[in-house]
């Protein structure tokens, strides 16, 4: 056996082990860091059961810890002395121990008291005491590993074992020297509904898709579950509810899961500790976070201090103690990412994953463990993943106390997402629907050459693309293309007409675009963007990029085409000054609007968060920061672009292609990311003032007054006219300045909190119709246009005006996007059902007509919100003809027609 090191004795520093040394120099040496109070004071408080009795030493209620093992903490150093005698004691057995809950936890026992102090929580908040802390631990682990730690064993095999299923020597040995790492036997956990299997009963569902099951990641109880959770909340309350910036450490991907779904679990201390992957699927990321050892909620503190120093703290210590976390793509596009986090709890935090990023990992399969003691663990689930819960995870949960847990078994049944659309034989359950077998040769089609057109030197320039919905055409799976692409790389997330969840896939913003691809694929690496925009060419199959836009006419929804939705590319990463941040392909606006609002920063964005940014701004990006920041398209400072030849290009390097990126709408190639320009402005202003029918004119004209005599470019306003009354709201919002207030209607906001709001008046997948109209000025002869159609329409009538100014006023030369004057962009819309929408599409067009008619119209129409047929190379300005030049150079074929098709 090792020899063993000297304990420390009462009064005796240069006795500690260094360990203990390290805790004493990190704060005797700092004289930012305070001591809890509890370690120099006598705690003379009341106890709960007793009002009358004073806890102290007339009762000894706090002479010992809850456990009764050690003497109450004297001072600083007698805390120290007492982790110096534990560094070489391993876990005994003790009866009062294990019914308090401390049994295996003597540093939790020694510092229940002092964590329930206010000082005490301040004090084991600290980075400094908890990277000593942390070494202390670590030394107690390694002396957990060594021969001389068996001692133990004999305490734990008592003739008279508190329980009846006391394990046999051999198993508790292993339990002690192994910790809770140990592995089930083969067959003890098998893996519910794996996914290679057939249809499968889930209670209260009946038969579903396998991969629709999610499995228990950890052997657990049930502790809570929340829905609609919070970015940022006051976690730190008695309620503790979830706040997930916190929970995910400010990760890029947090915002995906705001108003998500949490579910937590907790784990006793003698049960297996090992994590298995809830669904099959690839590792998107792996995160350890640095966090707090013995943090305690407040308000389990004094004067009711929690004895277990924890237990009642679960919620909380998701986002104050030591975690990791494993966000999973899940196989199934149903349940999509979804994030598992293990959360340490006092000695009990020494994560490990055992798992890399890009790895694929199949239910149930090993991805990381505890090393000692009972835990804590959560499912976090993006917003719009229904799930169905088998009993025992379904409420009442045990919350705060759980006299009877029901514990769930590891890698069994644990919910269910939805119900999939299948054929099925409803006796034996087995599945008929079935993907044909991978069995036709590939094509070896010579790459197409056709010449440039021509028209590209002197023809009207671009018009939008959209080509008519065929039902003949044959969409199988087995289509050449498919096979093609499920041959390059099996990875690669690829769906047909005859996969279930196609149509919800497929499906735009607009319900009346019915085209159908023949594939819809989602990548994730750049290497799968490049080989679809290869294969596609390569087969003479038009190919759609969708950037997650609204995408009115269908533009990125083709009948026979490969769609490449970039949904999947979602990463956002901040630059260490903080002034740009790297943005992912595929990132809705709202993710990261919601990311850049946990660092005090924003950029130019839409205000309809469901939109993908780069579609949005790739076509110049009109937004509430446009007269304050520019369009979106001004805001990219750099990207990488894969080309019609399938390559990457790094557009910094090349300034005439980062100038028609700039408002170009993807007609020059796929960007795959972009750096993008970032701005402090944390706190806004924003209002709104409603105005009826008979105040609207005279509003409208007073506004043309304002904008004439020059606006503050931090305002930003726009109209929003609806039939109600014939009337008009204008909502404005401003960063917050140090000057005198001039409205009433004013309310401290952010634009993350903005976006919400407007964000949710927007109903997706409707039938609609739209067309934009920009026009120069207000005029008694446009009002009166506007409010007697309106006067005339159902309520789903509406016309959206959006006010450039300011720096959206000046000519920027770097970017290809021409709309540099001041101008309102009228955006019209109409919304009805399937059989009205020949009446709606006339009122939308005969509107837009109508402004037109008025000479204050600009000839050029923003192509986001133009129709098939509309014009929009007035919008390019002076540099249409730079832009056909470029377009002929990269793109000569019309691989990618963006908005536009070059003609």
């Amino acid at each position: 056996m090792a020899p063993k090191r000297p304990r420390g004795i009462p009064g005796m520093a240069d006795q500690l082990h260094p360990a203990s040394q390290s805790q004493t120099q990190t704060t005797a040496g700092r004289r930012t860091l305070q001591v809890p109070a509890t370690y120099r004071e006598r705690t003379q408080l009341k106890r709960p059961d007793k009002p009358h009795v004073q806890r102290g030493s007339r009762d000894g209620f706090y002479d010992h810890d809850p456990s009764g093992r050690y003497e109450r903490v004297r001072d600083y150093q007698h805390m120290l002395e007492l982790f110096n005698e534990v560094l070489d004691l391993p876990p005994r057995w003790d009866k009062k121990a294990s019914k308090t809950g401390m049994v295996g936890a003597p540093f939790n026992a020694i510092l229940a008291w002092p964590m329930a102090t206010p000082s005490g929580h301040a004090f084991f908040l600290n980075k400094k005491v908890n990277s000593a802390l942390q070494r202390v631990l670590h030394e107690w682990g390694r002396f957990l590993q060594q021969e001389e730690s068996a001692d133990a064993v004999d305490s734990w095999l008592t003739d008279s074992p508190d329980t009846p299923d006391a394990e046999s020597f051999e198993q508790l040995y292993t339990a002690i020297l192994l910790g809770c790492v140990r592995e089930f036997r083969d067959g003890v956990r098998p893996v519910a509904a794996p996914d290679d299997g057939g249809p499968v009963l889930f209670p209260s569902v009946g038969a579903v898709d396998p991969t629709a099951v999610i499995v228990s990641p950890c052997e657990s109880v049930t502790y809570w579950r929340s829905t609609a959770v919070q970015a940022r909340d006051t976690f730190w309350l008695k309620g503790q509810p979830y706040s997930l910036l916190p929970m995910l450490d400010y990760d890029a991907l947090a915002p995906r899961f705001l108003q998500g779904t949490v579910h937590q679990s907790w784990i006793e201390a003698q049960a297996y500790h090992r994590w298995h992957a809830p669904v099959a699927g690839r590792i998107v990321k792996t995160v350890h976070v640095p966090g707090a050892f013995f943090a305690q909620l407040p308000s389990q503190g004094f004067p009711d201090p929690d004895p277990t120093g924890q237990n009642f703290s679960l919620r909380y210590l998701t986002a104050a103690a030591t975690r990791c976390l494993i966000y999973i793509e899940a196989d199934n596009p149903d349940i999509g990412l979804m994030c598992f986090i293990a959360v340490g709890m006092m000695e009990i935090s020494s994560c490990e994953i055992t798992v890399q990023p890009d790895q694929h990992v199949a239910k149930g399969e090993q991805i990381g463990m505890f090393h000692y003691g009972g835990s804590s663990h959560c499912l976090v689930f993006q917003p719009g993943v229904n799930m169905e819960w088998v009993e025992e995870a379904s409420p009442p949960f045990c919350g705060d106390y759980c006299p009877a847990p029901k514990v769930i078994p590891v890698r069994s049944s644990l919910a269910c997402v939805g119900k999939a659309e299948m054929d099925e034989d409803l006796e034996s359950y087995v599945l008929v629907a079935t993907w044909p077998p991978f069995s036709l040769p590939l094509s070896r089609k010579k790459s197409l050459n056709k010449p440039v057109d021509q028209s590209l030197n002197a023809g009207t320039g671009f018009r939008n693309l959209q080509a008519p919905f065929d039902p003949t055409v044959d969409c199988a799976a087995g289509s050449e293309i498919v096979q093609h692409l499920r041959h390059l790389d099996s990875a690669l997330k690829l769906y047909t007409p005859s996969s279930p969840n196609y149509e919800t896939l497929r499906s735009v913003y607009n319900k009346q675009i019915s085209a159908r691809p023949q594939a819809i694929c989602r990548p994730t690496t750049v290497a799968q963007v490049q080989a679809i925009v290869r294969a596609s060419t390569q087969l003479g199959v038009p190919l759609a990029v969708r950037a997650i836009g609204h995408a009115f006419f269908g533009q990125s929804c083709i009948a026979k085409s490969v769609m490449l939705d970039m949904r999947e590319m979602d990463s956002l990463t901040l630059s260490h000054d903080l002034k740009t941040v790297n943005v992912g392909g595929g990132v809705l606006t709202r993710n990261l609007v919601g990311f850049l609002d946990t660092h005090d920063l924003i950029t130019a964005s839409s205000t309809a968060g469901c939109v993908g940014w780069m579609g949005w701004a790739l076509a110049g990006g009109y937004g509430p920061l446009n007269s304050y920041a520019g369009f979106g398209a001004d805001n990219i400072v750099s990207a990488k672009v894969v080309t019609a030849d399938g390559n990457v290009v790094d557009a910094a390097a090349n300034d005439d292609l980062l100038w028609g990126l700039r408002g170009a709408g993807g007609s020059l190639g796929i960007v795959v990311e972009s750096t993008v320009r970032t701005y402090a402005v944390p706190t806004m202003l924003g209002g709104q003032i409603q105005y009826k029918k008979g105040e609207s004119t005279k509003a409208l004209l007073g506004l043309q007054r304002l904008l004439e005599a020059g606006v503050p470019e931090e305002l930003y306003l726009q109209l929003e006219l609806s039939q109600k009354d014939a009337g008009m709201a204008v909502g404005w919002v401003m960063p917050k300045r140090a000057r005198k207030l001039q409205l009433d209607a004013v309310e401290q906001t952010t634009f993350n909190a903005l976006q919400g709001l407007t964000t949710k008046g927007i109903s997706l997948s409707t039938y609609t119709t739209t067309r934009g109209v920009s026009v120069t000025r207000m005029t008694p002869e446009l009002i009166d246009i506007l409010q007697q159609s309106l006067s005339q329409t159902g309520a789903s009538y509406t016309v959206t005006g959006l006010l450039n100014y300011g720096r959206s006023a000046q000519t920027n030369p770097s970017a290809s996007f021409g709309l540099r004057e001041a101008h309102i962009q009228f955006f019209i819309n109409a919304c009805d059902e399937p059989e009205r929408m020949a009446d709606a599409s006339g009122w939308v067009n005969g509107l837009a007509d109508r402004i037109q008619s008025t000479g204050q119209a600009m000839e050029a129409s923003y192509a986001s919100f133009a129709a098939p047929g509309d014009k929009v190379n007035e919008s390019f300005g002076d540099g249409l003809d730079k832009l056909r030049e470029l377009k002929a150079e990269v793109d000569p074929n019309n691989v990618f027609c963006g908005l536009w098709k070059a003609e």
